[in-house]
């Protein structure tokens, strides 16, 4: 293939349109639609069986999909934005939004909205300068510049407000499916073309199970605002049970100092402060149980929009797949495109439907903590109250009694943030078992759907056969090229 040369040029796709495509491990194309065509302006038979980085465009920091290939050789999901390059040198901008399926990897794209995008094309630049000063020329300085070029991408997310990679991808996600949502003013059905009459019955099935599992998956999306602010309540009670854990023993260490000194007019006060500090010590445990419960909750908390906005990515994807299906034809290009598909939004939302199990569970484990929390603090706060009455009863005991005063307060002060934790029940009680039940259902019947589909039914049209995608070989020159381009399809 000739050398494409990149010109300042855009190839445009508008925000209603999404595509994909699916490679196998070594960064192969076995998959794609007819959007993915159009906007690389790559035709399909030159695409089937090559390697993604056909698409790449030199602007792009290696870095960016040494990152992305680390997350998905783990397993795990990732989303980035990627400057690809068409056939004719002009570029086009993605959030590509990156699954593990099987045999290799999902990439659905859509056209980024928000102000990210802009923030990132700066980012990139500086960080695509620090891999070619690196690398100065020498391709055997390639593994430095890549790993000097993730060192200088995190740092730059940093200094943007990103802790790490995964914070960066699980707020661009969301805020990009959001901001098409809103520019687009309808649901993921309402984007796509109305049936035609005589359509084949199982694709018709799979096109309305995908659409109530969008409908199903923007309900669950709308609690996202509650989600993420109760994400950020969680953390800063993180840390206030910290701090109050080291405020009940310091207290009742220098209220039993204080009553000592008292001799024997303090034996009373000293007695109070002595049970304070054995409740203390059995404050701490609780207390730091309930911190390990929070910090596990919103580790859950933090990626649970992002699961949402890949599944509903998907479910879209398939649903407008399914369209062009029943307007054209099934034929052998087809096949591996809808299995993959469907497999994938399966995948997906049983995914999701388990992280928002094992999100409800943490939480119900931080109400738990929560109240055991209170009850030891009611226990504080009446002997406190002892002592205030104790140090008032004893002479030369100001100094004993402000301490009193002072744990009483820092103990209401704890007893009213815990009461912020009724928003965790809140949520917990919101989940609807027989919408999830019956999602599970719809989204596990597509696959036989789809396999009855690809048995031969016909569907009103035909479009001519394309070829059918065939998972050549890369042919690297060397195992770092090789390593390079499944980065490449890793990222696209």
């Amino acid at each position: 293939m000739h050398t494409i040369v990149p010109v300042d040029r855009e190839s445009p796709f508008s925000v209603d349109e999404l595509f994909f495509s699916a490679t196998d491990r070594k960064g192969i194309i076995r998959a794609s639609n007819e959007v993915f065509v159009r906007v690389s302006k790559h035709p399909h038979e030159e695409l089937d069986g090559a390697p993604h980085n056909i698409i790449r465009h030199p602007d792009m920091p290696r870095a960016v999909f040494r990152v992305m290939w680390t997350e998905l050789l783990a397993g795990r999901p990732i989303a980035a934005y990627v400057k690809n390059m068409a056939a004719d040198g002009s570029y086009y901008w993605v959030t590509a939004s990156v699954v593990p399926v099987p045999g290799g990897f999902l990439s659905v794209r859509l056209k980024p909205t928000t102000e990210h995008r802009a923030a990132v094309e700066r980012i990139y630049a500086a960080v695509r300068r620090h891999e070619l000063e690196v690398e100065n020329g020498d391709l055997r300085r390639r593994k430095q510049s890549i790993e000097a070029g993730v060192e200088k991408l995190l740092e730059l997310l940093a200094e943007a407000g990103f802790e790490t990679y995964d914070d960066f991808a699980n707020r661009i996600l969301p805020a990009e499916v959001a901001g098409r949502e809103e520019q687009l003013g309808c649901g993921g059905r309402d984007r796509v073309e109305p049936l035609p009459p005589g359509a084949d019955l199982h694709l018709v099935a799979v096109f309305e199970g995908c659409a109530r599992a969008y409908e199903f998956l923007d309900g669950l999306g709308a609690n996202l605002e509650r989600y993420a602010a109760l994400n950020q309540s969680l953390e800063s009670k993180a840390d206030f049970v910290v701090e109050l854990a080291e405020a009940i023993r310091l207290f009742s260490m220098n209220a039993q100092l204080a009553a000592s000194r008292l001799g024997d007019d303090g034996a009373a006060l000293g007695a109070v402060a002595q049970l304070m500090r054995a409740r203390s010590d059995t404050t701490g445990p609780i207390i730091a149980e309930l911190r390990e419960q929070i910090l596990r909750a919103v580790d859950g908390l933090g990626g649970i929009g992002f699961r949402i906005a890949a599944a509903k990515l998907q479910a879209e994807m398939l649903l407008q797949f399914a369209s062009e299906l029943m307007h054209g034809g099934v034929d052998a290009h087809t096949r591996s495109e809808l299995q993959i598909l469907a497999g994938s939004l399966d995948d997906e939302i049983e995914r999701l439907l388990d992280t928002v199990s094992q999100i409800d569970e943490r939480l119900r484990g931080v109400s738990a903590r929560a109240g055991d929390l209170e009850r030891e603090l009611s226990r504080l706060r009446a002997l406190e109250v002892n002592g205030r009455v104790e140090s008032a009863r004893t002479a030369d005991s100001a100094s004993v009694q402000q301490l009193f005063v002072s744990i009483g307060e820092q103990v209401a002060a704890a007893q009213a943030e815990l009461s912020g934790f009724d928003a965790v029940q809140a949520v917990t009680s919101q989940r609807d078992a027989v919408a999830e039940t019956r999602v599970r259902g719809d989204v596990g019947a597509l696959q036989a759907h789809v396999a009855a589909a690809l048995k031969g039914s016909t569907v009103t049209a035909a479009a001519p056969a394309a070829p059918e995608a065939d998972a050549a070989p890369d042919g690297p020159e060397d195992a770092a090229a090789g390593r390079e381009a499944a980065a490449d399809a890793a990222a696209v």
